[in-house]
């Protein structure tokens, strides 16, 4: 009965580390299902009896206590806690003996002592005594790793993606689906090959171990330490049993840039045994005879301020604020990378080595202000270089950075209370609001038309033309241009319309417009107006092109609300606040932002602004949005190449020139600085996504949910003794063989697809599959599933033709199964009749090679060849008349917006395909009759939820 007992002690467990059972709880269910399995076999004996058959069931031994039950079959994770300073963390790992009462640390020769007392006195049952009054938990990575190697699905997956860059290696410049693709994975090992030569990035943060549900006074945070193996494929990579915590900081604070190095140091310490030349050997599943197993780290994964902090640099606030070049605070407007001098991981290591070695305090300061530097503990590593080896985080970067600050504080949907405060200062002092703005721009119009019928008259007399003849598209806005090809009517296109000759639409152009450019042309412009000032005495001073601080005005975020609650979205996608702006709805997430960004927005913001608007502001607010979300669609993809890079570059610098001319009283920001040296990470690591903070945040929210006694000085080792058992109880319930049936339910994500079916069938199996729970196909349908299977290359005859039937002759049934959903990579499909927002779909037509949108109409399982195959009826969305699609602005967008807009009325175009060719998922949101200037009905749809993944 050792089988019945593990499987008892296996639910029990579970509960307890991994679904938040309390231990009562937990002990009360080992009790019941002990007592439960005892009374089954008590009664099917004596019914054996009763037939004369004498039988005789060993009892069961069950554990009384969960902790009993885990110690039996699974095993305990290696975990040490070492003595440490509470105040400087300084890590004391020699006998208790040899241990002062109080901290002898300095921070530099000449410095005082910490002076923190060691110990502290703890009453017991036996009296007083002495213990630590600070303690470091820390996992062996060495007793890790072992456990690691020896399961079958981690050393599988580390063969294969070793094969795949011997076979088939990815070029430079191409296309790169994961890091393993990118010049950075070919640099940290260089020819060196092995499937056992293992990259760890490494993430770090701080998080409140209580949330934020208690008094201020009690707050208290930890730290977490965690490393990600690299050559595991994504969806391996950042599960919870596949990484490593190294350690959890003590709480009630977190470190600084000085005692955060005493805590690094016994980590990385034996992280480094594993990087030289050799390794460690270790068994493997593969190799129990052991092999040799090196390992190395790289690269950071971190927000901004753990970033700097763990990589020795300074923080956002300080003058040499980026880690990736020497732009100092005063530059960080600059939208030209070319004018700051790259930083050099040589170099970097050499001034944090000065100042390492520097004797004072004082000095220390001084030096470091003058690179932006400080000595950390990665450094001791040979292979570590603190520039190629840290990434920007686009989770916290451009999430929660670019995106949020966008909507928040230039749109002010949700303004916070500093921003808020500032733009209401602003306002008193008279800063041009919105309606100012338009009613400047209109007096600017006439008064451009006012020039032009006097330089007319001017040149010729007799051909004068009236103000009033000129059509109104002829508007020309003094506001600041971009350039020659902005939005909206060219100069080029108002001459051949014949309201103004060439030459005088060039000439008054470049003396109207001052030109946009980046941070440091205003001196130029302001001397342009400087001269109109002086020559003209009715000259009208024009305000930027949104001087005053913007709001998005009410109209246009109700607009934004109803597309939040009316847009059709899959199911898997969670959909942001109805309430958009408004504080009862709480904090928005990350993904909030990218829900937002990639999906919502671009469906309803092009009606708020047009490209073809006589004012230059509408013109750049359009502008400035579509390339924010296009540069935004990049950064979220899954495959990036130099050529993505470098148009993602070219997006966010436009973008930038666009928000800095409208918005010029908000100054900008070291995110936004940060994120033009994106393009770069792109191209030397590849797509950042699979290098996210992501997984980290989920980590963290899973150490916040774990069951403690509250107990500030116990919390970090019980948070990481639960979190690596569950790592072993995850790992040996989806890869024991004894335990595998019992994981499959409790690890079940998503309902199998129908005919989901890999495993041949029988002829019998075949006939039942058809005889339960089929309907006929229509005689359209099925002759039109028999077109597809025999246009693939699949000979199927209909159950009508007069063939000779022979063994190997395909006949297709006329019968199917009508699903109303199948599952696709975790994704659920539906059809349009059972959910419309998992029916829109992105997918390709393999006859005409070319995509296409649509809805599911139908979805067909049937067995052929032997197994379940699914089919997808899909009806296509009607594209619009070019002249009514050229009113709407999408066509004229950069591909990477990744929205059109089609008709509303279904389209008569029938594609079958199966789920190979379904690439993703779509946003639609239906707009009335009139929109654009459309006469009829539309559909705008979105498909940025592909984001490259198939």
């Amino acid at each position: 009965m050792a089988p019945v007992e593990k499987l008892i002690c296996a639910i029990a467990v579970w509960l307890y580390v991994t679904a938040g059972a309390s231990r009562s709880v937990s002990n009360k269910l080992l009790r019941a299902l002990s007592y439960l399995t005892a009374t089954i076999f008590t009664v099917l004996g004596v019914a054996l009896t009763s037939l004369g058959i004498a039988i005789e069931f060993p009892t069961i031994n069950v554990p009384r206590d969960v902790r009993t039950a885990y110690k039996r079959h699974f095993s305990e994770p290696k975990i040490k806690r070492t003595m440490c300073c509470p105040k400087c963390f300084h890590i004391f790992d020699c006998p208790v003996n040899q241990i002062p009462l109080k901290c002898r640390f300095r921070k530099s020769p000449q410095s005082f002592e910490c002076g923190a007392s060691l110990w502290r006195t703890q009453r017991t049952r036996k009296g007083k005594k002495k213990v630590p009054a600070c303690l470091y938990t820390t996992q062996s990575f060495k007793a890790w790793l072992r456990f690691f190697l020896s399961r079958k699905v981690i050393d599988d997956a580390l063969q294969k993606t070793f094969d795949k860059q011997v076979n088939a290696p990815v070029g430079i410049g191409s296309q790169m689906n994961d890091v393993h693709d990118s010049p950075a994975w070919r640099d940290l090992y260089g020819n060196s090959q092995s499937p056992y030569n293992l990259v760890f990035g490494i993430y770090i943060d701080w998080f409140l171990i209580f949330k934020m549900k208690i008094a201020v006074g009690k707050k208290a945070s930890c730290g977490v330490i965690s490393l990600y193996c690299l050559n595991l494929p994504p969806h391996l990579r950042y599960r919870p049993e596949n990484l490593f915590i190294m350690g959890i900081t003590p709480a009630p604070t977190a470190p600084d840039h000085f005692t955060l190095d005493h805590l690094l140091k016994p980590v990385l310490d034996e992280v480094a045994l594993f990087g030289d030349a050799l390794g460690v050997a270790i068994p493997t599943f593969l190799h129990p005879e052991e092999v040799f197993v090196r390992a190395r780290i790289a690269p950071v994964l971190a927000d901004s301020p753990a970033r700097s902090l763990i990589s020795g640099f300074l923080g956002h606030a300080a003058k040499y604020f980026c880690a990736f070049c020497k732009c100092t605070a005063d530059q960080m407007g600059s939208l030209d990378l070319g004018d700051f001098e790259p930083r050099n991981g040589t170099e970097v290591k050499a001034d944090a080595l000065k100042w390492k070695m520097t004797v004072t305090k004082n000095r220390k300061e001084t030096l470091e202000g003058k690179n932006g530097i400080r000595w950390t503990y990665l450094h001791t590593l040979d292979y570590w270089d603190p520039v190629k080896h840290v990434v920007l985080g686009f989770m916290h970067n451009w999430l929660e950075g670019i995106l949020e600050h966008h909507l928040r504080v230039l749109w002010g949907v949700g303004r916070g209370t500093a921003h808020q405060k500032k733009a209401d200062e602003m306002d008193e002092e008279g800063v041009w609001v919105e309606e100012d703005r338009l009613e400047s721009e209109s007096e600017l119009s006439e008064l451009a038309a006012e020039e032009y019928t006097y330089q007319a008259s001017v040149a010729s007399p007799s051909s004068f033309v009236s103000a009033a003849s000129l059509p109104p598209s002829t508007n020309i806005s003094r506001t600041p241009s971009l350039n020659s090809e902005a939005s909206g009517p060219s100069d080029s296109g108002l001459a051949q319309a014949g309201a103004v000759p060439q030459e005088l639409a060039a000439s008054s152009t470049s003396t109207l417009r001052t030109g946009l450019g980046r941070e440091g042309s205003a001196a130029s412009n302001s001397t342009l107006r400087d001269e109109q000032e002086s020559d003209d005495e009715q000259y009208i001073a024009v305000p930027e092109a949104a001087r005053g601080v913007y709001s998005l005005p009410n109209d246009k975020l109700l607009q934004i609300r109803e597309c939040i609650r009316d847009v059709t979205l899959p199911t898997w996608i969670g959909r942001p606040p109805a309430n958009l702006g408004e504080a009862s709805h709480g904090k928005l997430k990350a993904n909030d932002f990218w829900v937002l960004f990639s999906c919502i927005l671009p469906l309803v913001v092009p009606e708020f602004w047009r490209a073809d608007s006589p004012f230059e502001s509408d013109r750049l607010q359009i502008e400035g949005f579509h390339n924010l979300v296009a540069a935004t669609n990049i950064i979220c993809s899954f495959k990036t190449s130099n050529a993505e890079a470098d148009a993602y570059t070219e997006l966010y610098v436009r973008y930038r020139e666009i928000i800095h001319h409208l918005f010029p009283y908000w100054p900008s920001r070291p995110n936004q600085h940060w994120a033009m040296h994106n393009g770069d990470f792109l191209k030397y690591w590849g797509p950042l996504p699979p290098l996210s903070e992501f997984s980290g945040e989920h980590i963290i929210g899973m150490m916040q949910n774990i069951k403690t006694n509250r107990k500030l000085r116990d919390m970090d080792y019980t948070m990481l003794h639960q979190m690596s058992r569950r790592q072993h109880v995850e790992a040996a319930l989806q890869e024991e063989n004894a335990l595998k049936p019992l994981g499959d339910i409790l690890f079940e994500d998503a309902r199998p697809s129908p005919g989901a079916c890999s495993k041949k069938m029988s002829g019998f199996e075949q006939a039942q599959y058809l005889a339960n729970g089929t309907t006929a196909l229509h005689s359209r349908d099925y002759y039109t599933l028999l077109g597809y299977l025999q246009a693939t290359g699949r000979p199927y005859y209909s159950i009508e033709d007069q063939v000779l039937i022979r063994k190997d002759t395909r006949i297709l049934p006329p019968y199917v199964r009508q699903c109303t959903s199948a599952i696709i990579s975790e994704r659920t499909y539906s059809t349009r009749t059972s959910h419309e927002g998992n029916s829109a779909i992105l997918y390709y037509d393999q006859f005409t090679q070319r995509f296409f949108t649509g809805n599911i109409e139908a979805i067909w399982s049937l067995p052929l060849d032997a197994s379940v195959h699914t089919f997808f009826v899909v009806r296509a969305h009607e594209g619009l008349p070019d002249g009514e699609a050229a009113k709407a602005p999408f066509d004229g967008f950069d591909r990477h917006y990744c929205t059109r807009i089609v008709d509303a009325a279904p389209s008569n175009q029938i594609h079958i395909l199966e789920e190979q060719y379904i690439k993703s998922h779509l946003s639609t949101y239906k707009r009335p009759y009139g929109t654009y200037g459309i006469a009829r009905e539309t559909l705008v749809v979105c498909w940025a939820l592909n984001r490259d993944r198939r």
